[in-house]
């Protein structure tokens, strides 16, 4: 089975919340928006980085729930995996400063934690 993408391979970030503020102010000024394409994405770390910032803003280490990959797919499908796969080589770009060009508000993960 080809492995998932790994714990070192850097991911965009961005918090549910921030996500609600930008959808807010599209709708309140969707002219500035109208055929435009944001990559919306607040901060970049691996899985790795968001572990390590998880114990140092709690003080202990993040839960963790192991599982065969069969029996997360047979619970939940394949569409996550297959993400995660392609992820693990695929060509993707991150660029926070088109959401802080929107939202310059938005949080780190870091932030989010805290």
């Amino acid at each position: 089975m080809p492995r998932l993408m790994g714990e070192d391979r850097p991911l965009g970030w961005i918090s549910v919340d921030d996500l609600g503020k930008i959808a807010a102010l599209v709708f309140a000024d969707p002219g500035r928006f109208i055929g435009t394409d944001a990559s919306l994405v607040a901060d970049i770390r691996s899985i790795a980085a968001c572990r390590q910032l998880w114990r140092d803003v709690t003080g202990r280490s993040p839960g963790r729930f192991p599982l065969p990959v069969w029996a997360f797919e047979r619970s939940v499908g394949t569409d996550l995996t297959t993400m995660w796969r392609w992820l693990r080589t695929g060509d993707i770009t991150f660029d926070p400063s088109v959401t802080r060009d929107i939202l310059p508000t938005a949080s780190t993960v870091r932030e989010w934690l805290q």
